[in-house]
């Protein structure tokens, strides 16, 4: 097989996926954001496995 039939093929394979993975969809996770919360300058706490 030479490389413009690979490329071709591959192309031809990878078209749809592509389509599909650039429509809009929904994660079903609705619209609420989460903030970020500090520890008012205070260092982080670790548990056994990082010590």
């Amino acid at each position: 097989m030479n490389t413009f039939t690979a490329l071709l093929l591959a192309a031809a394979l990878a078209s749809p996926l592509a389509a599909t993975a650039a429509t809009a969809h929904d994660h079903g996770g609705g619209a609420e954001t989460h903030q970020l919360q500090l520890n008012a300058g205070r260092k982080w706490g670790t548990d056994a496995p990082l010590r």
